[in-house]
């Protein structure tokens, strides 16, 4: 009986591991003083019901530089940006010194727009060589309703996003 409890509580750490139920506080506390009014993006009802059951379309959490600790992206509404970039992708990269926060995408507002993150070990599919391949991080993708998505993989100090379909 024991060994279920420790298997179970193994499991509920993992889980949490990999998916914080809160953004942290300096994270939210560094949106409020460089994005004044800012909110975080909605989704519409449509593709709010393509997401997985633990995911959101707001933020995310995963091991995005393979350190070992959980970084963040964030997509807000910042309303005093022009209409055209008002919608902002920005990561968190969780350094020793504390987190390092990198411009991803600015967009027009929008409801379909949503985040979520390819863990190490899945499966993506480059649509470019029309190949399969395993993921050797985690990676952040944008996707853009049921019309296009980027894969956006965090290496040496920076995001670089690729069309990763249409």
């Amino acid at each position: 009986m024991q060994r279920i409890g420790i298997v179970l509580t193994f499991v509920a750490w993992l889980g949490a591991a990999e998916s914080p139920q809160e953004l942290p506080k300096e994270i939210r506390q560094a949106l409020d003083s460089l994005h004044t009014g800012w909110r975080f993006a909605q989704l519409d009802t449509f593709n709010t019901q393509q997401l997985k059951p633990d995911e959101r379309p707001d933020w995310v959490s995963g091991d995005l530089d393979a350190r070992g600790n959980p970084d963040y992206v964030v997509q807000i509404v910042d309303p005093r940006r022009p209409q055209d970039s008002r919608q902002l992708v920005l990561g968190f990269i969780n350094l020793a010194r504390g987190f390092t926060r990198l411009s991803i995408d600015s967009t027009p507002q929008s409801l379909q727009t949503y985040l979520r993150v390819n863990r190490r070990g899945t499966r993506g599919f480059n649509i470019e060589t029309h190949r399969w391949f395993t993921h050797q991080r985690d990676v952040l993708s944008i996707l853009y309703g049921q019309t296009a998505g980027m894969d956006c993989p965090y290496a040496s100090g920076r995001f670089s996003c690729t069309v990763s379909g249409d």
